[in-house]
């Protein structure tokens, strides 16, 4: 395993150097510089893999000697704020998953509860500093981007592992946080590339992205901008206050740029947005829309005009989705429990739950700070496994595993999170009802 950690500090020898003539304080000043730069170099990895120097993987073939028992997991979900659409399919994800982990009894028992994301830094910061104090072993949470950038130095300076099964910020990459940070959802870098992809293959060559004004936005704006412009394409972005009480302003602005195609970056502020857009004559009729996966809502039609669904016919949508490569019977068998349940991201939520409990599985312990160094291996370079049960058991025999869960095979990188991605692609059609017109993978 390779280990980065850039919290760690060396410390050089002193050197005491007397009687020596003006040309040999200059070679020794010399020296004394490289072996600094060499140092610093060594360590001057922006996110760490692992926690702490003395981390070290289980050796292929090795044994649990125990069995991580009780685990306590929290997590912190959309019940209100601006992704409140989104907390009952990542929610029922996030329970699946403990009940099937629960009812296989392969020696972890987990408990679990729940805090309010609340669509805010502030509500979301109380939720972790609530979880800190009851010291539970693994935090299930970063609906957006930004609120995950706001808890992640004070829960992993508490040595607790956080995945997040909705981040996408490149900056998430790159964060200092001492390698107890996850995701098992790939970084804008991809759906950036696949938007552009989309735009440059229905024959656009310019575009105008509106972006709400965060870590969220701005990130994936920047990535379609520069996808689009690598493919001789030229893209104006437009920012906007995602709290304000219309977007009349913006929808001018838009119009008046005259772009072939137009990206919406948005959350449920977008229902807002898209009747200004469309009563500025530059609704989906007059140009080609595209939309990311921050409003993945499936009746769209309905929610932006009752009386006329089909306004909102033509519009394409990405969302992730759930690879084949990875656990082929999970929708089925996640139908057969929550039937009324449907929406994106709940595969994403489900593996963050397997991740973290075959991590805890592999390492023998519910601590935080002894199974992290389990989590990117249980993802990579083993023998194949789809379901809890099945990799439980791999591991039991000492085998290194290499779990495809129900989005697909994750693949952690060395920085915690997938290094592929699969995307649904959809239409809206005259219904104003989302279709499905086919799925791409990126790498």
């Amino acid at each position: 395993m390779v280990i980065k950690n850039s919290g760690v500090r060396k410390k050089l020898s002193s050197y005491r150097i007397a009687r020596i003539s003006n040309m040999g304080k200059v070679v020794a000043l010399l020296l004394f510089g490289i072996v600094v730069a060499a140092i610093l170099a060594s360590c001057n990895h922006s996110k760490p893999v692992v926690a702490g120097s003395n981390c070290q993987a289980a050796e292929p073939g090795t044994i649990p000697s125990t069995k991580p028992g009780d685990f306590q997991m929290a997590a912190i979900m959309p019940q209100t704020g601006a992704l409140a659409y989104l907390n009952e399919p990542m929610s029922r994800g996030v329970e699946f998953a403990v009940e099937e982990i629960n009812q296989a009894n392969k020696g972890i028992n987990i408990s679990l509860q729940f805090r309010d994301s609340g669509g805010s830094q502030e509500i979301t910061s109380q939720a972790a500093d609530s979880l800190i104090s009851d010291n539970v072993d693994g935090i299930i949470a970063g609906t957006s981007s930004g609120e995950s950038l706001s808890i992640l130095d004070k829960v992993t300076q508490a040595e607790i592992v956080m995945i997040s099964p909705l981040n996408t910020s490149p900056n998430l990459t790159t964060q200092d946080v001492r390698g107890y940070y996850f995701r098992t959802l790939a970084s804008d870098l991809l759906q950036g590339r696949l938007i552009a992809d989309l735009i440059v293959e229905d024959s656009f060559t310019s575009a105008v992205i509106l972006n709400r004004a965060d870590d969220y936005g701005r990130q994936l704006a920047k990535q379609i901008r520069l996808s689009l412009e690598e493919d001789g394409g030229e893209a104006s972005v437009i920012e906007y206050d995602p709290d304000k009480s219309g977007f009349q302003g913006e929808a001018q602005k838009a119009k008046a740029t005259n772009a072939q195609a137009l990206v919406l970056i948005a959350f449920d502020e977008g229902l807002k947005m898209l009747p200004e857009l469309i009563e500025n004559n530059f609704g989906p009729s007059q140009t080609s829309y595209y939309l990311t996966d921050g409003l993945t809502i499936s009746n769209l039609g309905e929610r932006i005009d009752p009386e006329n669904p089909g306004v909102v016919s033509g519009i394409t949508s990405v969302v992730p989705g759930a690879d084949e490569r990875g656990d082929t019977t999970f929708t089925s068998r996640f139908k057969n429990r929550f039937p009324s349940v449907e929406g994106a991201f709940i595969v994403n939520s489900n593996d963050a739950v397997i991740v973290l409990a075959l991590a805890a599985l592999k390492a023998g312990t519910s601590d935080p700070s002894k199974y992290v160094c389990e989590i990117n291996e249980v993802t990579r370079g083993g023998q194949r496994c789809t379901r809890f049960s099945e990799c439980a058991d791999l591991i039991a025999e000492g085998k290194d595993i290499d779990y495809d869960g129900a989005s697909g095979p994750l693949e952690f990188t060395d920085d915690g999170e997938p290094s592929e991605a699969f995307f649904d692609v959809f239409k809206f059609n005259s219904d104003g009802i989302r279709v499905k017109i086919g799925g791409r993978l990126l790498n």
